[in-house]
């Protein structure tokens, strides 16, 4: 498979190129016979915001710094960062960091969500914005930032803490400011993922058609139906033919307004989509259906040769039920397993030299099913590449 993928694809490029609606749809079963799911939209857990201070009222007896909070600034100069009837306000003309930060505890493995609302003037390309690191390893955890642009936003993301026990969380300019920043009260909260159905038109149907259940028993063979079923739609697309019978039509309108699906409708709207780079196409279609109609956070895997251009990608899931990812691969329609029956996540295959005899196939519509090109991916393996999109992995509701 002669397929090259740049890991690093701007989601903001896709989104000026894609403006066509499009399709889906599953195979037959009543809603009423679906009980487990939870209309209801579960909230982030209770107990609030993590952060001290939060909202910059309490200065310093010196009032240079807000209690509770450090900054990282290249010539140490607290004139940055003064106090205004929003909270907090940087401003700077200047080279370096500009960063004020809290550094708080978390548990290991758990999300968390991050919001606050930031009036910003920023009069060049570098931007600025909040940002979450691991304490310990200075991993990027998260992130909402603008660049050469002024208005008012909410600042708001989600990240998994993974094996973090402490992250930071920072506010300001990484890289240099030339700008300003006025900045309400910041919240962390723990966030609570169970599998749900949004209530969209789209997820009605999705649950009026498909023999699917989000028990702890079922969640992952019902996101191998999901899984096959795309694969189905995008290949009959390819080949020209409607494996569903008519149902297109249907499923545009039922996405026509939907404007966080990005990929989906592009790749059933036109064949060529589809056929290049199909194990992105088929991973970014299932993520897309997870994230917004079952309210459960995804992630992207690369592959990626020793010139880090990444030749295959694949997705893991969050199952709430075990605390754990699973890897899902569309492309060849496969898990992989462990002799006990369980199923890897990303970081258990990372290391992975051989893996092909842990794989645990399904469904009727992979793309491929030819070891030898798995193993041939395998041996070419030199980055094993984990990330997170804003707009992809993690569920807001």
């Amino acid at each position: 498979m002669n397929i090259y993928i740049k890991p690093n694809i701007s989601l903001h490029v896709i989104l000026v190129t894609i403006l066509i609606a499009g399709t889906i749809f599953l195979s037959s079963c009543s809603k009423n016979e679906h009980t487990i799911f939870e209309i209801n939209i579960p909230p982030a857990i209770p107990g609030s915001n993590l952060l001290l201070n939060a909202d910059f009222s309490t200065w310093d007896s010196a009032y240079t710094l807000p209690q509770n909070w450090q900054m990282r600034q290249i010539y140490q100069n607290t004139d940055v960062f003064t106090h205004s009837a929003n909270g907090l306000s940087m401003k700077s003309n200047s080279e370096g960091e500009h960063i004020l930060f809290q550094t708080i505890n978390v548990q290991p493995n758990t999300f968390y969500k991050v919001s606050t609302t930031i009036k910003y003037d920023i009069s060049n390309h570098i931007a600025g914005g909040v940002y979450v690191f691991n304490t310990a390893t200075r991993m990027l955890l998260g992130k909402y930032e603008k660049a050469d642009s002024k208005g008012e936003a909410l600042f708001e993301f989600l990240f998994n803490s993974g094996i973090a026990n402490n992250v930071s969380i920072e506010i300001g300019f990484p890289d240099g400011m030339s700008g300003s920043f006025d900045c309400g009260p910041v919240q962390v909260v723990q966030q609570n993922y169970e599998p749900h159905i949004t209530k969209t038109g789209f997820s009605d149907y999705l649950n009026q058609k498909a023999a699917l259940s989000f028990s702890a028993d079922q969640l992952d063979s019902s996101i191998s139906l999901l899984c096959d079923y795309i694969n189905g739609v995008l290949q009959s697309v390819i080949r020209g033919y409607d494996l569903f019978a008519g149902e297109l039509p249907e499923l545009q309108t039922l996405l026509i307004n939907r404007n966080e699906y990005i990929y989906l409708p592009y790749y059933l709207s036109v064949p060529d989509s589809a056929s290049v780079a199909y194990c992105q196409r088929s991973s970014l279609s299932l993520q897309e259906i997870l994230t917004n109609e079952f309210n459960i956070p995804t992630r992207a895997i690369h592959l990626q040769d020793d010139t880090q251009t990444g030749f295959h990608q694949f997705l893991e899931y969050w199952n709430p039920f075990q605390e754990k990812w699973i890897v899902i691969d569309p492309y060849f329609s496969f898990r992989y397993r462990n002799e006990d029956g369980t199923f890897l996540s990303g970081g258990d295959l990372q290391n992975e030299t051989a893996p092909w005899d842990k794989i645990a196939p399904f469904g009727q519509y992979a793309f491929s099913t030819l070891i030898e090109e798995l193993q041939e991916m395998w041996h070419n393996k030199a980055y094993f590449v984990t990330g997170a999109s804003y707009t992809l992995s993690y569920p807001f509701q």
